[in-house]
């Protein structure tokens, strides 16, 4: 129905899917939690990784692409919820971060990616969602780096992500409706 861009949290899933649909144009993003072990995979299937959040992964990112590049987006966990990935919202240690990946010729950061505090709450996700958009233009000014996507907001809080500068939302269950996990 035109729509390019899908994205899938799991390697295995994406495995499965990928190959299956047979649609030219199509980019797929990797955006759920990417493990190390996944990143052989991972740089096959996906033209952008949106959870970007340890040196570690970057290194062998880096190590998988050889000559070639992928996009990336930082994880940050501004919601500070024990159960989500993602660096601490500190402006030093993403700047260092972001410094430290920059190393990596091969990964290429487009942007920065967030989720929004479970249960969704306006007050709660806006201040997440506003977090993440602080911390992108600061190290942007900082670094003079480029990142004009903001991959932030779900189904449930899209609406308020799109209020505080989300470029790119992720809407799963809206269109396809609930995992059947």
């Amino acid at each position: 129905l035109g729509s390019k861009t899908f994205g899938e949290n799991r390697v295995q899933e994406a495995m499965k899917k990928i190959p299956a649909i047979q649609v030219p144009d199509i980019e797929w993003h990797m955006i759920g939690h990417l493990q190390r072990n996944k990143a052989k995979i991972a740089v096959r299937l996906f033209s952008v990784i949106q959870s970007l959040d340890s040196i570690a992964l970057a290194k062998e990112l880096d190590k998988r692409l050889k000559d070639n590049r992928i996009k990336v987006m930082i994880e940050v966990n501004t919601s500070g919820e024990e159960s989500k990935y993602g660096l601490k919202p500190d402006r030093d240690e993403v700047l260092r971060f972001i410094e430290a990946v920059m190393e990596y010729k091969t990964l290429q950061i487009v942007g920065m990616m967030t989720l929004g505090p479970y249960p969704p709450e306006e007050k709660r996700s806006r201040k997440a969602f506003a977090l993440l958009r602080n911390l992108r233009d600061f190290v942007s000014e900082r670094l003079g780096l480029k990142m004009p996507v903001l991959s932030m907001g779900m189904t449930e809080d899209y609406h308020w992500a799109v209020l505080e500068g989300a470029t790119m939302v992720r809407l799963g269950r809206a269109l396809f409706g609930p995992r059947k996990d």
